[in-house]
């Protein structure tokens, strides 16, 4: 469902020159169904990804397999030596990441785009701006909140391969490294230690009368997500008549996160399901101003403080943005990366090594959660790019499927 915002959102210059020349998928509901949208009579349709990449070539390649998938299809992927596009996160496990950027040092260095379309939104560009203006003085903190509304919420406590740890790789990797990544941006460096909490109080079982009925599967399956128009989510988005209120999902109802930067800048990151509405609140303070975000309400304000004297002038910025998806970045992301594949100069917001930074401060994340202790992504990071002996691509690609 999401592989479909890349070929629904193709820049008007290109539609005539791009075309799906294979497409791999398990289902062949699935596979067939992309076809009749996107492909035409010469597109090639198989039920493994090893086929389609041992088998063909092309002139780009999107990987939008489930999280646990991607190292096994994002390496051997490399030696195609083509633009790529990889969902985030990039991978599940430390190992994983070390797998794939070992990978990736000995290949020829593809250009990589990661699915962080935060980085692409008009919203979070002007954030940047701001702060790299100066206007808020030294910045010294950095927090965010995910609040995760009605349609979403179902998504994650219903059904799917986003219910299991062990396939999704916990929700702050799976929902929430788009965040780590901007907050690690707007930090202005590396994460250093991270210490996390995460509890599920409310998506329990419990008496029916305590259920909040806007969570009943004949509302949820109505409400629109940002994954592309209605006949696509009515056939990729198949919700189940079972309760968000079961003990099948691992995914806890909110989870919070303290994260020292390398820099000494700090952030407190929380997320929450549930909520009424489906937005995401930035608040940044400098040492001389605050800025306050809203990315659904399009708006940020900055609080400066007067010169030589007490209180402050506010600025408020009201954020324009298309309807492509994801507040406007997904028609961004998608020019920069149809932009590389047809040669041209672009703009890689969050590449390999951003993709990477990302999901180690996740796992490292999660894995404070999982212990109740601080643990140090900068020792993560540097297991993660340690230099190793070279081996070839085809060889560590046998290697990491046999593992799996």
């Amino acid at each position: 469902m999401r592989a479909t915002a890349y070929l629904r959102n193709l820049p008007e210059s290109l539609r005539e020159r791009v075309s799906l020349s294979a497409v791999a998928d398990p289902s062949i509901e699935n596979r067939d169904f992309f076809v009749s949208r996107f492909g035409n009579e010469q597109t090639v349709s198989y039920d493994s990804a090893h086929d389609l990449l041992n088998r063909e070539t092309a002139d780009a390649l999107i990987i939008a397999s489930p999280n646990h998938a991607h190292v096994e299809h994002l390496i051997p992927a490399l030696k195609w030596n083509v633009p790529i596009l990889i969902e985030k996160p990039i991978c599940i496990s430390l190992e994983d990441c070390h797998a794939i950027w070992h990978a990736y040092q000995y290949s020829q260095r593809p250009t990589i785009f990661v699915g962080f379309v935060l980085r692409y939104t008009p919203f979070y560009r002007k954030v940047q701006e701001l702060v790299q203006s100066g206007i808020l003085g030294q910045i010294l903190q950095v927090d965010g909140d995910e609040i995760v509304g009605t349609a979403l919420t179902s998504v994650f406590f219903r059904e799917g391969w986003r219910l299991q740890n062990s396939r999704s790789g916990g929700v702050l990797l799976e929902k929430c490294c788009h965040d780590f990544d901007v907050l690690s941006l707007l930090a202005g460096a590396p994460a250093k230690s991270v210490f996390s909490f995460a509890a599920r109080t409310h998506f329990i079982s419990r008496p029916r009368e305590e259920q909040h009925a806007r969570f009943d599967a004949e509302v949820t399956r109505r409400l629109a997500l940002d994954y592309g128009d209605a006949h696509i989510k009515r056939f990729f988005e198949s919700t189940s008549d079972e309760s968000v209120y079961n003990e099948r999902s691992e995914v806890p109802d909110h989870q919070s996160a303290l994260v020292e930067y390398e820099n000494g800048v700090l952030t407190a990151f929380t997320v929450t399901f549930g909520q009424p509405r489906q937005t995401r609140l930035l608040r940044i303070m400098g040492s001389n101003g605050l800025l306050t975000g809203d990315i659904q309400g399009s708006w940020i304000e900055v609080d400066i403080g007067r010169h030589r004297e007490d209180g402050w002038e506010r600025q408020r910025f009201e954020i324009a943005h298309d309807k492509s998806g994801h507040n406007g970045g997904d028609s961004h992301i998608n020019d920069a990366f149809w932009a590389a594949v047809a040669g041209n100069k672009t703009d890689v917001r969050a590449g390999l090594r951003e993709g990477l930074e990302a999901t180690i401060t996740s796992i490292c994340a999660e894995e404070s959660n999982r212990t109740g202790s601080q643990v140090s992504i900068r020792n993560a990071r540097a297991m993660v790019f340690a230099e190793s002996a070279p081996v070839s691509i085809d060889a560590m690609a046998t290697q990491r499927v046999a593992q799996l």
